[in-house]
């Protein structure tokens, strides 16, 4: 059996558990896609994997190789699978397969894209899963359109930097919601407003809000709420809708990301174009992966978290 240097989760618990070891390498099934993978980013829902947050939706075998986004290179094709060759670099999600932080990866052909020319492997693998929440947040979830007014919380966050990004190619009022510091960098993005949302008095936005999009959770998203235009919606990724709001008439709903090539494809398209702007931040070899992972968990790094995998 062929094997592969992995990250590796031992059982469910805290960084503790993380390991590099060898696991077996995978082999792709009907419509899937082996990836010799160079890069991966970790995100929120790693740590929350690892932790056994999943567990009753997703039974992981342990010890399993956690991790939903990468960027590699076409190693194999399974049965079935028309559109790419070995030797394509490509970028996806696993999804709940999981399974990126390894030196192989298998995930759907339908979950991956050839990858733009304009972005490394690292600047690749950062996209997937953030740019897929916002947009499917936005516009399936929020059925965002143009001239409404939407108020990013989070707004210089993997997430929310793409969400302010896409809701102003609609032709959006876009309120960027962010820490003072980040201020700068969310007007850099193209938001009409940026706000920090954590003053005393928390500013207003300059025009009636229609939707909320909260990537924070907590106070934050509790004073977002307040600021919703009667009838308006907050949507959330990043846990419980409000219980209670100044505002009673507003709409709440929680949202998860699903795969989908054809958005990402469309995705990669704005990217192949110049159209979208990311920021990467610190960046850590697979030896260092508890370290990532400690990053991601604290918060507050500018940028995705990436583990460069190739040697």
């Amino acid at each position: 059996m062929a094997m592969m240097k992995a990250v590796t989760v031992k059982n469910y618990g805290g960084p503790e558990v993380i390991a590099v070891g060898e696991m077996p390498r995978p082999t792709p099934g009907a419509g899937e896609i082996l990836v010799k993978v160079v890069a991966a980013s970790v995100n929120p829902v790693d740590y929350k994997t690892r932790e056994g947050y999943l567990k009753d939706f997703v039974k992981y075998p342990l010890p399993f190789v956690p991790g939903w986004d990468l960027s590699g290179v076409v190693e194999a094709l399974g049965p079935g699978v028309a559109g790419f060759a070995r030797g394509d670099a490509v970028f996806g999600m696993t999804h709940f397969k999981a399974g990126a932080f390894a030196e192989y990866a298998v995930l759907p052909a339908d979950a991956a894209v050839k990858k733009p020319a304009n972005l490394d492997h690292r600047q690749a693998a950062a996209v997937p899963l953030a740019s897929l929440t916002a947009w499917q947040t936005l516009f399936r979830g929020g059925n965002l359109k143009s001239n409404q007014t939407v108020l990013i919380n989070g707004a210089a966050g993997a997430v929310g930097a793409f969400a302010v990004q896409f809701a102003r190619q609609v032709h959006a009022f876009v309120v960027g919601a962010a820490r003072a510091h980040d201020l700068d960098f969310v007007r850099s993005l193209g938001a009409d407003q940026a706000i920090d949302l954590s003053a005393e008095p928390p500013p207003r936005p300059e025009r009636p809000v229609d939707l909320v999009f909260d990537t924070v959770s907590g106070d934050i998203q509790n004073r977002s709420a307040a600021l919703l235009s009667p009838g308006g919606l907050l949507i959330t990724i990043a846990g419980p809708t409000p219980e209670t709001s100044a505002n009673k008439t507003i709409r709440s709903a929680y949202h998860g990301v699903e795969l989908s090539g054809h958005e990402l494809q469309h995705i990669a398209k704005m990217i192949a174009e110049g159209a979208l702007k990311q920021r990467i931040g610190p960046v850590f070899p697979m030896s260092a992966a508890r370290q990532a992972f400690e990053a991601v968990e604290k918060g507050g790094t500018n940028g995705k978290v990436i583990l460069d995998i190739a040697p």
